[in-house]
């Protein structure tokens, strides 16, 4: 007996497949950002995907370790032609062909975060820059100082809009001047009426799908307003005493908290657009360089061509030091530790720089979500 191609088929038994669907699904895989789902493996519900590492992925050079995998895991690693098992240490690189294990829908929202690359910040946390001010607790002229430097910021990110939220609006000057902003990038809300912050902010910042929000330090320092932009997981960038357009360098202080390699991408997206020199302060020069954490900003540094600096101080605690610095855009990872920060259990945790950042606060500092 012979098949529709010619070929001779020995057992009339045999299941007729469908070789026409088999040839699409094979072209469909050879498409770019398409991912790739088994079909005929466990469930066949795209519980089981593979997605290759683009070279400016968030996901390159990150240890499994620190990926942090609720719902789905890293099943495999294809590399050079060979299957690897992935361990804690392992760490991914561009090229890589990742197994992923999961939920289907989690699968979907793996694959776009690992396929979306770096310079699109505030992507991926959100589109657009959000400003909250509040003329009642600003003078005019800081206010005015305050609205140039958010579109400055603006004007230099990968933001499509920028969304101004004014409230206790009573300041007649400072309203005069947003309402002369003749711009389609910039959109200009005023509550007239009592806007409950505690209430009403988060989804605020759904409506206007904001990545970054900027506050104000007295703003941040409202525990209630600063849980809640915890529980939003957008980027907050709290402004400091001087201006962002003096800021020349984006600073991490190193420790051993694992949560630093998972802001590193933003990091080096931040500090790119803005074109900033990355500098790293290392906590304890004498001890532990914290070799896996540097092996990862060291990969990040070659991949963007960017000079890092190494900043090691053997008698000078870091944060001291840096306070007599300048022009310092200050990175923070946005933990569940900041929302508490300020308790007297402070002092029995000195090595948690991250509850500490009042000490800085003269310098702008972006809190990125632990993601």
């Amino acid at each position: 007996m012979l098949d529709l191609w010619g070929l001779e088929i020995e057992d009339e038994n045999l299941t007729l497949l469908d070789l026409n669907g088999m040839v699409a699904n094979r072209l469909v895989s050879m498409l770019p950002d398409v991912p790739v789902v088994a079909q005929h493996v466990g469930l066949g519900l795209g519980e089981v995907t593979e997605v290759q590492v683009p070279v400016g992925s968030t996901y390159a050079y990150r240890h499994i370790a620190n990926i942090e995998q609720k719902k789905w895991k890293i099943a495999a690693i294809y590399r050079n032609g060979q299957l690897l098992l992935p361990q804690p240490s392992f760490m991914v690189r561009p090229n890589d062909m990742l197994l992923l294990v999961g939920e289907p829908e989690i699968l979907k929202s793996v694959y776009k975060a690992i396929k979306a690359e770096t310079g699109q910040f505030p992507a991926p946390y959100g589109r657009n820059v959000y400003f909250l001010l509040d003329l009642g607790d600003t003078p005019a002229a800081q206010a005015q100082r305050q609205i140039e430097q958010v579109i400055y910021l603006h004007d230099r990110l990968s933001s499509q809009k920028l969304h101004i939220r004014v409230i206790r609006p009573d300041q007649f000057d400072v309203l005069k001047v947003l309402r002369e902003i003749d711009r389609h990038d910039v959109v200009v809300d005023v509550a007239y009426r009592e806007f409950e912050l505690e209430k009403e902010l988060l989804g605020d910042l759904t409506r206007c799908k904001a990545g970054l929000v900027v506050v104000n330090r007295s703003g941040f320092e409202q525990p209630g307003i600063r849980k809640m932009l915890y529980r939003s997981k957008k980027a907050v960038l709290c402004l400091g005493q001087e201006g962002l357009e003096t800021v020349g360098r984006g600073v991490i202080l190193l420790s051993k908290n694992p949560n630093l390699e998972k802001i590193s991408s933003p990091f080096f997206d931040v500090t790119t657009q803005l074109n900033l020199m990355m500098s790293l302060y290392h906590l304890d020069p004498g001890g532990s360089r914290e070799p896996e954490v540097m092996e990862h900003f060291e990969n990040l540094a070659n991949i963007y061509a960017k000079e890092m600096e190494i900043v090691e101080e053997e008698e000078v605690n870091p944060i001291r030091g840096l306070m007599k610095e300048q022009g310092i855009l200050q990175f923070i990872p946005f933990e569940k530790s900041i929302v508490t920060a300020g308790s007297w259990m402070d002092f029995f945790r000195p090595s948690d720089l991250e509850r500490h950042y009042r000490l800085l606060a003269k310098f702008n500092q972006l809190f990125l979500p632990v993601m």
